[in-house]
């Protein structure tokens, strides 16, 4: 049994324009960029999963404007501090075309955008979405190529790569430990949106030993879990991946804290000595790319937390 499908993950993603989508999507083709292109000067991106590459790959002086949702708690993959020191930018063509930028970083331009600003002289480089952990480093090396960034683009990359040896399940084997089975795990969303098999928070979730619960309810590469459904099968640890209060949305207003609510909803009050109930941001189930760093250091930890309580 299915849940809801793809519904509302497509109304999230058709409006960020950024977060991991099913394989079937149709995916703009990735940019090549050639090594002997002109360092760009004044660059902007569209994309809020792309502005947390961005800013850590190019000089800030080449960063002319970040997306308008990285200026946003909910809808942000970069933080606050983070997000202040850029102008932000929507995505309308008009605007992007009134900052005579060099470059523009985008997912899912439309080809009037693609059209409109070759004509202009802007460069845009449509990206892909990463389905996998090889995928995220892979555009990381491409933005880090376009913008002239290459050597801080590996040292991202590394630092992606200590992070999963260091939630790696064979990282306990100096304690002594055997390998351990991989844990139950469910991530659970706003709305009840659950990421499943096949997506980039799959492959990080496995990375650190869990098993990605959602296929034990049917579901499909993203749907719709109601919180009842866990009575009869709860994983072993329930990620909380609601919005928590100060989180704004676009109009600005707080709305209900849906993380403090989901938190004290009475299934998880039923099943809180058969589950381990851990926070994971929305912004980590949104983007890859740096993002993958802190992802996996929450999955290490809740792991050794249950491992420790077994």
């Amino acid at each position: 049994m299915t849940f809801g499908r793809h519904i509302l993950f497509f109304i999230g993603c058709i409006s960020l324009s950024g977060c991991g989508a099913p394989n079937d999507a149709a995916l703009p083709k990735t940019a090549v960029v050639s090594e002997n292109a002109v360092k760009p000067q004044k660059i902007i991106s569209i994309n809020p999963c792309i502005d947390a590459i961005l800013i850590k790959v190019a000089e800030p002086s080449q960063i002319a404007a970040i997306s308008h949702y990285s200026k946003n708690p909910v809808s942000s993959s970069i933080s606050a501090q983070d997000a202040a020191k850029y102008p932000a930018i929507g995505d309308n063509i008009e605007e992007i075309i009134a900052k005579k930028p060099d470059m523009v970083f985008a997912t899912f331009a439309s080809p009037q955008m693609e059209n409109t600003l070759s004509k202009a002289g802007i460069k845009i480089i449509s990206l892909s979405i990463p389905q996998s952990i090889d995928e995220s480093k892979e555009q990381i090396r491409q933005i880090a190529d376009a913008v002239h960034g290459k050597a801080r683009g590996e040292g991202v990359i590394k630092q992606i790569d200590d992070a999963i040896a260091s939630a790696a399940p064979n990282s306990m084997a100096a304690y002594g430990q055997d390998a351990p089975k991989h844990i139950d795990a469910l991530i659970w969303g706003g709305g009840g949106l659950v990421p499943g098999k096949g997506t980039l928070i799959d492959d990080m979730m496995a990375k650190a030993g869990l098993n990605n619960y959602s296929s034990q309810y049917g579901l499909d590469q993203w749907d719709i879990l109601p919180l009842e459904y866990l009575v009869q099968q709860p994983p072993a640890i329930f990620f909380n991946s609601a919005k928590q209060r100060g989180q704004t949305g676009q109009n600005g207003t707080i709305g209900q804290d849906d993380a403090a609510r989901i938190s004290g909803h009475r299934v998880l009050n039923m099943l809180a000595s058969k589950m381990q109930v851990e926070r994971f941001e929305p912004k980590l189930l949104s983007c890859g790319g740096p993002n993958i760093i802190e992802a996996m250091a929450v999955f290490r930890d809740a792991r050794n937390k249950y491992e420790g309580l077994k």
